[in-house]
């Protein structure tokens, strides 16, 4: 259903006036020409508008929990890594490579699907893999997308910040953008991803499969901990959920108040991408 209709409403406005005398009919002056009307926007512009209409309309306000791999999400609040993510969200001090520009500029239009497997596939091929000691020479850092830019190499995270950077630089509001950090029980190693909710699916940005997939085609990743703007979630079960809720949230007491979890940071050490999971 298009969206357009907000340009169509009409407004009615009525005006009752009496019937001139001669006198004031020779007094009126000539009636003023209107303007020629705007010329209507192109039909990419509106399609685009449509589209950025849409997302606002269908998700407003703050980010969904992301209830993922078949796990539920509890909202928390300040986590030791809060630090790292607010330092990868960093705007860039400087303008973006020309290739890396000319992706933003060519998937502005486009629907969400097709803009989060540009951004996937162009960051999966331009980044190379490496631990975050090999490229900083600390054992864990959140890299923000100049930083990934001007190394080149990053591991998981880094991969995940640079899309979702590059997303929010092409429309993507930030609400639909989740950074997870994930156990990869196939390989028994930490990992983080990068969730993009489209309607009432989540898309799969990830370093180590060769296409976007939905959270329904990942069977081996158990989620730990996520991140979307100024939320924050730890992952349980539906039924550990329900028995966390009732034992250390009990009415009256605010979650955001209690200690902060402890979360593991993915490992990093990693392998050469696997087939898709």
């Amino acid at each position: 259903m298009t969206l357009r209709w907000f340009a169509c409403i009409p407004l009615a406005m009525l005006m009752v006036l009496g019937a001139p005398t001669a006198r004031a009919a020779d007094a009126m002056p000539a009636p003023v020409r209107a303007p020629a009307p705007a010329a209507a926007p192109s039909p990419s512009a509106s399609d685009d508008l449509d589209r950025q209409l849409g997302r606002l309309l269908a998700d407003p306000g703050p980010p969904l929990d992301p209830d993922v791999f078949g796990y539920q999400a509890i909202a928390i609040g300040p986590t030791a890594l809060d630090q790292a993510w607010r330092d990868a969200q960093a705007p860039a001090a400087s303008p973006l490579p020309a290739d890396w520009a000319a992706l933003v500029a060519r998937i502005g239009g486009l629907p969400l699907r097709a803009q989060a497997e540009a951004v996937d596939e162009f960051v999966n091929r331009r980044v190379a893999v490496a631990t975050d000691q090999e490229v900083y020479g600390v054992a864990d850092h959140w890299a923000s997308l100049a930083e990934t830019i001007a190394a080149g190499r990053g591991d998981c995270e880094d991969f995940a910040i640079a899309k979702m950077r590059l997303l929010q630089m092409a429309g993507v509001p930030s609400r639909l953008l989740y950074l997870v950090l994930v156990r990869d029980t196939r390989r028994q190693v930490d990992h983080a991803v990068l969730l993009v909710r489209e309607g009432d699916a989540l898309l799969v940005l990830d370093s180590e499969a060769e296409r976007v997939r939905t959270a329904g085609e990942v069977t081996a990743y158990r989620p730990i901990a996520g991140f979307s703007g100024e939320s924050r979630w730890l992952f349980q079960t539906a039924q550990a959920a329900a028995a966390l809720e009732a034992a250390e949230h009990p009415p009256g007491v605010d979650p955001a108040i209690l200690p902060a979890p402890a979360i593991p940071t993915p490992g990093a050490a990693r392998t050469a991408p696997d087939a898709p999971q």
